[in-house]
């Protein structure tokens, strides 16, 4: 998308492997390639990265980039734990330079439909939304990319694949703050792979949440690596006291017209947003001296509901005394 930016030069490429580096090289036509980021951060002339590593690496190098005086576009999940993504915000803010995250759902022209259609109340005060994001059996990340397996690189799918439905929901909601989490995480199918493969996978490969927040929203997410289901499902629905949206199948609007039920349907695709994209709005921020459209400050609330489920999983459901009684 950068190189075909006509605001942005990508002038450097920058892994730890000299193979994929060479082969990127060629694909991007971009001469300069180095395995070391530090010399990029050293070069006055680079204004900006790209930081597309292992989630545990985002905080570490963004911030060194932030401290050099560049910008910095961050994939994402933004970070590990809330706290790494605070100080990723502070860094950002005391050198002013422009700090984004790659939620590139926020994008989407349903998104943007779905935004425009809560602004002006059409559906009434929402108070229960579904987000499902799971694919079939066969499909988690094999060894080649096996940082995503383990959790202490920062793996597992409620950061991969959870970080996108919660941004895409929040933003929906102007990202209100949240009161209770429940969650339980699962490494089934994790484990067979690592039988199989002998590479390490102790991430969740499964994960399924509630969270209650201020603003009377109850949302129910699943997010899953791999599971025995017939086919890849990822959808959000939305009910409001005026009309229900879902996007399973397509974007469909659920209302009631002089008590009749009413299903309405777009007659053509949606028109695509002003900008297309996360990194074509990150050069726009930056030439024209504003704030990015994906804030840092909201790739920490998302964060911290993140951080808020891992933790609700780790410390399990409360299970009732049903012996004494207890519901």
């Amino acid at each position: 998308i950068l190189k075909r930016n006509p605001h942005a030069e990508v002038v450097a490429l920058c892994d730890l492997r000299p193979d994929l580096l060479e082969t990127l090289g060629r694909q991007y036509a971009v001469a300069r390639l180095t395995t070391d980021y530090r010399e990029v951060l050293a070069d006055p002339h680079v204004d900006a990265l790209v930081v597309a590593l292992p989630v545990f690496l985002h905080a570490p190098v963004s911030i060194a980039a932030l401290n050099a005086g560049k910008h910095v576009l961050v994939e994402k999940p933004m970070a590990g734990t809330a706290a790494d993504a605070a100080a990723m915000v502070a860094v950002a803010r005391s050198k002013r330079r422009v700090l984004t995250i790659n939620h590139n759902q926020r994008f989407d022209p349903v998104t943007v439909f779905l935004r425009a259609h809560l602004a002006e109340d059409m559906l009434g005060p929402v108070h229960f939304a579904r987000c499902i994001w799971t694919r079939p059996y066969g499909v988690l990340p094999g060894p080649e990319r096996n940082w995503f397996n383990e959790k202490d690189k920062g793996g597992g799918v409620l950061f991969d694949l959870g970080t996108h439905l919660l941004d895409r929901l929040l933003s929906l909601f102007d990202f209100p703050e949240p009161v209770q989490f429940a969650a339980s995480s699962f490494t089934v199918l994790g484990k067979e792979q690592e039988r199989r493969t002998g590479a390490p996978f102790d991430a969740d490969d499964l994960t399924v949440a509630m969270i209650q927040f201020a603003n009377g929203l109850t949302v129910q997410m699943e997010v899953g690596f791999g599971s025995h289901i017939e086919r890849e499902l990822c959808y959000l629905e939305l009910y409001g006291a005026k009309a229900g949206v879902t996007t399973l199948g397509g974007l469909r609007i659920f209302s009631v017209v002089r008590d009749a039920p009413f299903v309405s349907t777009p007659l053509r695709p949606l028109p695509p947003p002003a900008c297309p994209s996360v990194p074509d709005d990150f050069v726009a921020a930056i030439r024209e001296e504003r704030e990015p459209l994906i804030t840092p400050e909201s790739g920490l609330k998302v964060t911290r509901v993140l951080e808020g489920l891992r933790r609700a999983a780790a410390e399990g459901w409360g299970r009732p005394d049903l012996q004494n009684g207890a519901v």
